[in-house]
């Protein structure tokens, strides 16, 4: 049962941060003007859509989840930074509970 729950966990991000990361690869004129207000370059908004997908897809494989793992975590201790940096308040929360999220799927998939 541990195993469907670490799966299902896994699915889950990667589809989540695949969803998050390719509109920002697409430039999305949304996350631009957002990036753009948070004090990042254009370059920055790609940066972080690579890091997501490559992250995301490297969660899939007992041999790389470390790597998926440590990627998507620094990118979420960054957006948790950008929030409080930006006073947005409960916005910190999103990348806290994507943050636990990864944790619990390494923890379980490890076992």
């Amino acid at each position: 049962m541990t195993n469907v729950i670490a799966w299902i966990l896994t699915i889950l991000l990667v589809v989540m941060f695949c969803l998050a990361g390719f509109p920002k690869l697409a430039g999305n004129s949304e996350w631009n003007r957002m990036f753009v207000n948070w004090g990042y370059s254009h370059s920055m908004l790609l940066i972080v859509g690579v890091l997501e997908c490559l992250g995301a897809v490297a969660l899939l494989h007992r041999r790389t989840i470390l790597w998926g793992a440590a990627i998507l975590a620094v990118i979420m201790v960054g957006a948790g930074y950008t929030h409080i940096a930006a006073r947005e308040g409960y916005a910190v929360l999103r990348p806290a509970l994507f943050l636990s999220l990864i944790g619990t799927t390494v923890w379980l998939r490890q076992r």
